[in-house]
């Protein structure tokens, strides 16, 4: 089987180099074909980039309008003539075996799963302790043990991911936008596919030895970062609410009962805040509070 690796990348030529790097260096199966690089959503150096590694690798690089990561994604599987798919984001570094590791996992079992491996934080500047528990996995590192096992859900990481191109086409790819249509609002295409293809019967396996590393610099661990995905988070599940069709007594334009739950984590963060509770726990409950606004505000933009 071929193997195409596919790296999606917006507007970070130094982070796309330090991939290319950690793949030069890394061990490489005889049946890796094709790296296809997709710069999208405006030009910003990605092509010089490619052109230096040009001579060592086989890279191609494809430009698209298109802004979003899924859309980058199945961009780069379009152009692919490999059998077998690697989606790696371009802040992943590769470490020596990832290569060979999912090689040696698609020669055991073929067309008949997709797989994910494990990622461990790369940071510029360490998070502060209390915070990490509050991060996204791709920011904290993630990881389901020394042994490959089928996963029960999808919970396999979208930068560090593979499986059969037959596969991935019967599927419809990644989600190039929202479930709602929406290019503002929630995350998750990795998700949706994952469900996809278990719906359909497919396992999932986790590869223990397909380790990769994530370069995390330090707006991606702050405070902020950490209120801005939750937030984001809310506004997609608010959305899909919406489009559910369900009908609530509203209160400015969404249920009333979300405005109390909304009211209920602020008193409560109010409450942690004043009586000088751990900063973990009073930032949890301003999370809370964070997702539950914008749950209404995605609801609010959806039904209107």
């Amino acid at each position: 089987m071929k193997f195409s690796v596919i790296i999606p990348t917006y507007k970070r030529p130094d982070l796309l180099h330090r991939i290319l790097s950690s793949i030069e260096k890394a061990e490489k199966p005889a049946n890796l074909v094709e790296i296809i690089v997709v710069e999208n959503g405006g030009r910003a150096g990605a092509e010089k980039v490619c052109a230096q590694f040009k001579a060592r690798l086989p890279v191609t690089y494809v430009f698209a309008e298109q802004a979003g990561v899924g859309a980058a994604r199945n961009i780069g599987a379009s152009h692919c003539v490999g059998d077998i798919l690697l989606f790696f984001d371009d802040d992943i570094r590769l470490c020596e075996g990832t290569l060979t590791a999912y090689d040696a996992a698609f020669t055991r079992h073929g067309d008949s799963a997709f797989f994910g491996g494990p990622l461990t934080p790369d940071y510029e500047t360490p998070p502060k302790e209390w915070l990490i528990s509050f991060l996204p996995p791709s920011a904290r590192g993630w990881s389901l043990g020394p042994e490959q096992v089928t996963i029960e859900e999808p919970c396999l990481l979208g930068g560090n991911f593979a499986l059969p191109r037959s596969v991935f086409e019967n599927s419809q790819g990644f989600d190039a936008v929202g479930p709602t249509g929406s290019e503002t609002g929630g995350t998750g295409n990795e998700k949706r596919l994952q469900i996809r293809l278990m719906e359909q019967g497919l396992p999932g396996l986790f590869i223990p030895d397909a380790l990769v590393g994530n370069f995390v610099p330090p707006e991606r661990c702050s405070p902020r970062f950490i209120r801005r995905r939750r937030w984001r988070r809310g506004y997609g599940f608010g959305e899909l609410y919406a489009n559910s069709g369900e009908a609530h007594k509203k209160l400015l334009g969404a249920p009333r009962w979300w405005w109390a739950a909304s009211l209920r984590h602020l008193t409560r963060y109010i409450g942690s805040t004043l009586t000088l509770k751990p900063r973990a726990e009073c930032f949890h409950h301003l999370l809370l509070t964070v997702e539950a606004l914008g749950w209404i505000k995605g609801y609010h933009q959806r039904a209107r």
